[in-house]
């Protein structure tokens, strides 16, 4: 009966441990397994699992703090090494991923997991949707769509047009800005854009394309050119249409390349003309009017003959540089053979002169 008595103890042992809550200094265990910690400190250990070969699996701390493979844990969760998570096999709606509450009412606002078979993302419960994607294939990004299945890195999209905005320290230095008809690369409010970069920061707000070498510097980068539709650009800014600059129109001349606004200064200018030049004055044959008849067409025009009228360059919208330089040379020699006309008949009078004053002294 004495060697009976042991068996009888361990099978009524195993029965309460499965049929009854059990507490480890629990007096009144409200769960099958509740163990007690001895306080609520992070350095005593409420709760761990070893292996058999005493290797740690798994410790809960009295903090609350629970350790996968790490003994210190300092978060709810700390894991050491890597962790899965599964989604349902088969189940699109339940795939696998971590989702994040709201701290104001606990409500779940964001979902961090697999979009689908192959895409990882973001998806905000507040309304945004999946936002954010990366596709595990390719490695391409989508924001606002999906990724592109093509050589396309990143893909951007968005109804009121896809914005890149990059800040420092609070401070936005520019970005890009894309609508359906526009392209819009803006420079810093407190500070530059530059490509390449780096370079030297100039003052704030300023777009810096292909920086100038610094004198006595090795730079990395090449130099290159900027071109605007052209395919090969063959100056450091080559642009294949028309150019406005100014604010207070918004219209280009009809049949120009460059429309300024404003006033232009520079230390040089050369205009390159098509045509003769008005040496063909100084030709013989040239049909040189007299001063009546110029005269006559001045008092009447108001202007001199082959020049403009104020009403002329009013219509026209201003003058023609090369033109105008060429009917002003044409002027400047026809005085000069006015001038050449009177000189001569000047001598030929002083001649008389002098031959009448010879003959009144005999």
């Amino acid at each position: 009966m004495k060697k009976l008595l042991p068996l009888l103890f361990i099978v009524v042992g195993y029965n309460v441990a499965f049929t009854q809550n059990v507490g480890i200094n629990e007096a009144s265990p409200s769960a099958k397994l509740e163990v007690k910690g001895t306080g609520t400190s992070s350095a005593t250990t409420a709760f761990q699992v070893k292996n058999n070969s005493s290797s740690l699996i798994m410790r809960v701390r009295d903090d609350g703090n629970i350790g996968l493979g790490y003994g210190s844990p300092s978060y709810r969760l700390d894991v050491q090494g890597r962790m899965r998570v599964r989604g349902n096999t088969g189940d699109l709606f339940n795939t696998a991923g971590i989702w994040m509450d709201d701290y104001r009412d606990n409500s779940n606002a964001a979902f961090i997991g697999m979009q689908d078979s192959i895409r990882v993302g973001f998806w905000g419960q507040k309304g945004a949707g999946w936002q954010w994607n990366y596709d595990t294939k390719n490695g391409n990004v989508g924001m606002g769509m999906l990724a592109s299945t093509g050589s396309t890195k990143l893909s951007i999209n968005d109804e009121a047009g896809a914005g890149i905005s990059l800040f420092t320290n609070g401070s936005s230095r520019g970005g890009l800005y894309a609508t359906d008809s526009t392209l819009e690369l803006s420079g810093a409010t407190s500070s530059n854009l530059c490509f390449p970069a780096p370079c030297s920061p100039p003052p704030a707000k300023d777009l810096i394309i292909q920086p100038a070498c610094p004198p006595g510097v090795f730079c990395l980068f090449s130099r290159g050119n900027v071109g605007f539709f052209v395919n090969k650009p063959n100056a450091d800014m080559h642009i294949g249409g028309n150019v406005l600059i100014g604010t207070s129109s918004s219209e280009l001349a009809t049949g120009y390349k460059l429309s300024v606004d404003g006033k232009v200064i520079c230390e040089e200018l050369k205009v390159q003309t098509s045509g003769s030049w008005p040496d063909y004055v100084f030709e013989n044959d040239y049909n040189l009017p007299s001063l009546q008849t110029i005269e006559a067409k001045v008092m009447t025009e108001k202007h001199l003959p082959g020049i403009p009228s104020a009403a002329d360059v009013k219509a026209q919208q201003g003058i023609e540089l090369g033109d105008m330089q060429k009917r002003m040379l044409e002027k400047i020699e026809e005085m000069y053979r006015y001038m050449f006309q009177m000189n001569n008949e000047n001598i030929a009078l002083k001649a008389k002169v002098e031959k009448l004053e010879k003959r009144m002294k005999k």
